[in-house]
């Protein structure tokens, strides 16, 4: 159950004091001022919850020890500015790190997080960040992800450290400046366990192979709109078969969610800027839409 605690949060070093606290969700209020980052210091700590606050200022984290045990750290929706501390990239017994929707800034390179081995869930979207993915290679990247947001993080290519991602489930790179075609190994991500899959608003033109079957199993959502598809690419797109679950539910380009229901059912909805193109298309039935080319 959340509150809606108002004011600032005043932590004085009594909070030490704490050895064997070890949860603390202080999440959805409206606490503000400076991040408490005392509660870094706490020896026994897991899980840390200060997301949707009003937080302001740096995004500052002591020195950890090389002991911290935080797994679980979330501060998204704050209004966190300036680089991500080195700090963050030295506790090692992270699994899921939320950093979304904060006015944080700076050059990130994906290879940094290396270090976190049990690195499970990153979000980085919405922020002010530029995240660079092509200093990773096979060799450094030791995690398997299942949950990757990098939305409007200034990506200019497709990652190609995600091909070797076959446990993710989730994956946002919308509102990115990634251009040109999508590699064929990209449709190889995730095809046991890929739900979610968010590419729009980026120059998307087409991919580099004609595909005839993607292979994600599990794939409910899939949004490929206000993107820059060429028209043959668009057409070509509809002939492909997509093994969906028989309830879906669509991200249309309007941002409106449509639940769909039937038992053999491959949905996509494409958005081209270019060419007005906005059509749904089901296996087994004559698609529905208009192609205004």
């Amino acid at each position: 159950m959340k509150n809606r605690l108002h004011s600032s949060l005043i932590l004085t070093s009594s909070v030490k004091n704490l050895s064997r606290l070890s949860f603390l969700d202080l999440g959805s209020n409206n606490f503000n001022g400076q991040l408490p980052s005392i509660l870094f210091e706490l020896p026994s700590l897991q899980y840390l919850d200060l997301g949707f606050n009003q937080y302001r200022g740096p995004l500052t984290i002591p020195n950890v020890p090389f002991s911290s045990q935080l797994t679980n750290l979330y501060l998204y929706s704050n209004k966190l500015t300036q680089k991500i501390p080195r700090s963050i990239f030295e506790m090692k017994k992270l699994d899921e790190l939320n950093l979304s929707e904060n006015d944080l800034s700076g050059t990130i390179e994906m290879s940094m997080f290396s270090k976190l081995s049990q690195l499970r869930a990153l979000y980085l979207s919405d922020n002010n960040l530029s995240v660079v993915t092509n200093t990773i290679t096979n060799s450094t990247l030791i995690f398997k992800m299942n949950y990757l947001g990098l939305a409007s993080c200034n990506i200019t290519e497709f990652p190609k450290f995600l091909k070797t991602q076959i446990e993710l489930k989730l994956l946002d790179l919308s509102n990115n400046k990634i251009e040109g075609k999508i590699p064929k190994c990209f449709f190889c991500i995730g095809v046991e366990t890929l739900d979610s899959l968010d590419m729009s608003a980026n120059f998307i033109t087409g991919w580099e192979q004609e595909l005839k079957v993607l292979l994600w199993k599990v794939l409910q959502t899939l949004d490929l709109s206000h993107s820059s598809f060429h028209s043959y690419a668009t057409k070509t797109f509809f002939s492909i078969h997509i093994p969906l679950h028989p309830n879906i539910t669509i991200l249309t380009p309007t941002g409106t969610p449509r639940i769909l229901n039937q038992p053999i059912l491959s949905t996509i909805v494409c958005s081209s800027i270019s060419y007005g193109c906005d059509t749904m298309v089901q296996l087994g039935s004559t698609f529905s839409g208009e192609d205004t080319t």
